[in-house]
């Protein structure tokens, strides 16, 4: 019988645990800058434009031969990243895939970058600012660390 059953829960428990985390994450602040305070699921949802202009600001960049540039608006996304890697990893961790331990490693060290210089576009003119971490944030980055740890966890 191949379904969702006991060994199933225990197999995956430190993975859902990291999804509750990182879906608790979205319900809190995560950061707050020129007076505001903004919560998770606003920052992911505007995560997705800025960090598409980003990568776009970035490739424009380096074709002008911009390349210092280009890797410091590049650096911008990556926080944003994170979260494709997060949930990418974590689709590959249930489906036992290969390659999940890079992925979900990728998701890590994306996330950190957001805590060495937690810069972020807000406001109506989009300026980029430094930003206090708020509970959310770390959350979200503790939702990573559990997930590479039940990912590594994983005998293959």
């Amino acid at each position: 019988m191949n379904g969702f059953n006991l060994d199933s829960l225990k197999r995956y428990s430190l993975s859902l645990l990291a999804l509750f985390l990182y879906v608790l994450s979205l319900l809190l602040p995560a950061f707050s800058g020129n007076g505001e305070s903004y919560g998770g699921y606003l920052v992911l949802s505007f995560g997705v434009v800025q960090s598409v202009m980003y990568l776009l600001g970035a490739l424009q960049l380096t074709l002008l031969l911009e390349v210092k540039s280009a890797l410091s608006v590049m650096v911008l996304a990556l926080p944003w990243l994170a979260n494709l890697f997060f949930l990418t990893s974590f689709a590959l961790h249930l489906y036992k895939q290969r390659h999940v331990k890079i992925v979900a490693m990728l998701a890590l060290i994306c996330a950190i970058t957001f805590f060495l210089k937690p810069l972020a576009s807000i406001g109506q003119a989009m300026a980029i600012v430094e930003v206090s971490i708020q509970i959310g944030a770390y959350i979200w980055l503790l939702s990573t660390l559990v997930l590479v740890i039940a990912v590594f966890k994983e005998r293959t």
